[in-house]
């Protein structure tokens, strides 16, 4: 029985270029790249609790299993700079940068049990080569030559180093969810250590395809994923939640979507319809005060008629030319 081999995979983003698969096995299809990218992009969400916190995790088919890790590059790398003194943690607009790395593993002709890649909490020393790939491609941009092109990787021997104590592995009790038991649901625990590393083993154990998410930080973020157990930040103990499958999402947001819209159309003609009454309104008013001060112009002119009358003593004024008025 040969040794496993395994190949780098890598989704992030570089310095100009937003994330994408910036490392991809050699044998790996379309197919075999959209199931890897479903569960990669779903350790992604919330990634502002990501510091100090990487996520691990384990999802396998039939044919291969992923490993990796999802976490801000500097507590994968620290403060590392590339060789023209760039820093590497952040982007072309100063934003902090998260990526997934990991490693596949061909699962035929071989055992089935990945156990022998242990669980190793926030030590990632084991990812750190894998951010070279990002590297390669820090200052593509978009207009550059195959700026969309993954970079292939080959299956290799990879030196693993146990750091943790794995004498909690083998506990029959414990019950982890996969393909063939309730596949429409998922299986969640409060996110402890202890847990982490008991439900690492179970899952690397598993002969069946499943799927592994540690250190999740809301249960709606796995329960619209494909993952079929993980740990969460929200929760006390555990619990079984129903998943919600990408269809439904996309027919409640687009119900969502059609009320919003809804909404705004409501809101809009009402906004019209106000403008125009308060138009009309003010040129009520404004007639009002022409006909009120033409009125008092009337009244003002009669006025002082009459005023000019009184002191007049009821004689009209004589109307000449002062040069030939002697008096």
């Amino acid at each position: 029985m040969s040794e496993p081999k395994w190949a780098a995979i890598v989704y992030g983003r570089s310095y100009y270029l937003d994330f994408r698969l910036i490392a991809v096995p050699k044998d790996f299809n379309n197919r075999k790249i959209n199931w890897a990218l479903e569960h990669i992009i779903a350790t992604t969400r919330t990634a502002d609790k990501l510091s100090a916190h990487p996520r691990w995790s384990l999802f396998k088919d039939k044919s291969h299993c992923i490993i990796g890790v999802t976490c801000m590059v500097r507590d994968l790398l620290g403060n590392l700079t590339s060789q023209a003194g760039q820093d590497l943690t952040q982007d072309n607009c100063g934003r902090p940068l998260y990526v997934f790395v990991g490693y596949s593993t061909k699962l035929e002709n071989q055992p089935k049990s990945t156990n022998y890649f242990p669980y190793m909490g926030n030590n990632l020393k084991i990812f750190q080569p894998l951010y070279d790939y990002v590297q390669q491609q820090w200052q593509v941009k978009k207009y550059d030559r195959d700026h969309n092109q993954a970079i292939v990787t080959d299956y290799s021997n990879l030196i693993i180093e146990n750091s943790l104590n794995n004498c909690l592995t083998n506990d029959k009790n414990l019950t982890i969810n996969h393909q063939y038991c309730v596949p429409n649901r998922i299986f969640l625990w409060q996110d402890l250590e202890i847990w982490r590393q008991k439900l690492w083993s179970k899952a690397a154990d598993c002969q069946q395809p499943l799927s592994l998410c540690l250190g999740a930080n809301r249960q709606k973020d796995l329960i619209t994923s494909p993952f079929n157990n993980g740990t969460v930040e929200d929760i006390n103990g555990f619990t079984v939640q129903e998943k919600i499958s990408l269809g439904n999402q996309l027919k409640s947001s687009s119900l969502s979507q059609k009320i919003s819209k809804k909404i705004k159309t409501d809101l809009k003609v009402t906004r019209q319809n106000a403008e125009k009454a308060a138009i009309v309104g003010q040129e009520i008013i404004n007639n009002l005060g022409t006909k009120v001060n033409q009125k008092s112009t009337s009244n003002s002119t009669e006025i002082q008629n009459q005023e000019s009358a009184t002191e007049n003593f009821g004689f009209k004024p004589k109307n000449s030319n002062p040069e030939r008025d002697w008096f």
